[in-house]
């Protein structure tokens, strides 16, 4: 679990550091603030800033803009790791080292924009045998020019995680490598299992296939509970085939609930978004057991009067499968729920985070974390965080 955190040089995020960190994270501030940003730069750490979530977190943004977009051979959108660059402070590769990007707590994960050649010398081993030994050479940008004299340096990506450093150039497609299109899970066991519940919702079909993984486990009952705190009439739920897809190899798969009090199947989607969102949160869960739950825009879909309850479950489950979670706001009705289940939580730590630019002339609008914690949630107020 990450007992702090420091972003330096990600996006609009200069240098931020958090000094405390909690179980349960809410994070909150204006439109702009910083809030989502935080949560992908936990996102990227989690996975290692791996090259399909790189890929996934630039496509998302339309960062990889382009009036002469080529694709593949496999048809997909083809995406260089010269796109990075927005994902750096000002969206410019930097031209000092120093300015690469750092995530991270105990152990940082960096983003660096190198030069290198490749040095070859031959070695004779003991029977005579020549062997051609390569070796990349970094360059410091300060020695680019005279560098350049003698050999060619390549410009590239470096990402060090501390356990393994990888260099891709600059020019080199960013590949897709096996990977879910909303959870990074654990491929090697450096990458720490990271759900993330975007602010829109997942469709039907990621929905069933989460759900496939959890049917008939008790993990089942927690869904169903969840899902009545809307309606408590609700019985069962299942993912049937929709059999108004059109014809192909995988049919569409509908959310159908059964209630107590009628013979009727009736489509969750009928039900309103609060089902569906609140369904996308509690089957996000489960995948990141052991590892961290990111949700943007906690609020998205759900009245204020069942965002007390939702909290609640995400507080216990947090607990039940030592999962981190971080999640984002800028309504004072989830500032309020939140609050109230932090403060009766005595088991785990509920931390409120208000990201806003600094005041002071010398921060030069930086953006800045402030941290509540469960002492402080008791008498904090509206006007204190600026939400709106």
């Amino acid at each position: 679990m990450l007992n702090n955190l420091h972003i330096k040089n990600f996006r609009m995020l200069e240098d931020l550091e958090i000094p405390k960190l909690g179980r349960v994270n809410l994070i909150v501030g204006k439109n702009n603030s910083g809030k989502s940003t935080v949560l992908e730069a936990i996102r990227i750490f989690a996975g290692k800033a791996n090259s399909s979530l790189l890929r996934e977190i630039i496509l998302g943004h339309d960062e990889s803009f382009s009036f002469e977009s080529e694709v593949n051979s496999s048809g997909q959108q083809i995406l260089t790791w010269a796109s990075i660059r927005h994902l750096f402070n000002n969206r410019r590769l930097p031209t000092d080292e120093k300015n690469g990007i750092v995530i991270g707590s105990e152990k940082n994960l960096t983003i660096d924009y190198v030069y290198y050649y490749i040095e070859t010398k031959e070695v004779v081993d003991e029977n005579g045998d020549v062997d051609v030994i390569r070796k990349r050479i970094f360059v410091p940008q300060a020695d680019l020019k005279r560098i350049s004299e003698t050999e060619n340096p390549i410009p590239a990506i470096r990402i060090r995680n501390g356990i393994r450093t990888s260099v891709f150039d600059l020019n080199d497609e960013i590949e897709v490598t096996r990977s879910s299109p909303f959870f990074q899970r654990s491929s090697a066991k450096e990458i720490t299992n990271c759900s993330h519940v975007p602010t829109d919702f997942l469709n039907a079909e990621a929905l069933a296939n989460l759900w496939d993984k959890i049917a008939l486990s008790p993990k089942e009952d927690q869904v169903i509970q969840a899902l009545q705190i809307i309606d408590g009439h609700l019985d069962r739920l299942t993912f049937v085939e929709d059999i108004n897809s059109p014809p192909s190899r995988n049919k569409n798969r509908l959310a159908i609930v059964k209630l107590n009090n009628s013979d009727e199947r009736i489509p969750l989607n009928s039900m309103g978004d609060g089902m569906f969102r609140i369904l996308q949160l509690v089957l996000s869960v489960f995948p990141a057991k052991d590892g961290i739950l990111l949700i943007d825009e906690f609020e998205n879909g759900l009245h204020f009067s069942v965002q007390e309850e939702v909290w609640r479950i995400i507080f216990k489950l947090a607990e039940e499968l030592n999962i981190q979670v971080f999640a984002t706001t800028h309504s004072w009705d989830c500032i309020e729920s939140f609050t109230k289940v932090a403060i009766e939580n005595k088991k785990e730590d509920g931390v409120l985070l208000k990201v806003s630019k600094s005041k002071l002339t010398s921060d030069n609008g930086k953006v800045i974390a402030t941290v509540y914690d469960e002492s402080e949630l008791k008498t904090i107020t509206a006007s204190d965080l600026e939400v709106r």
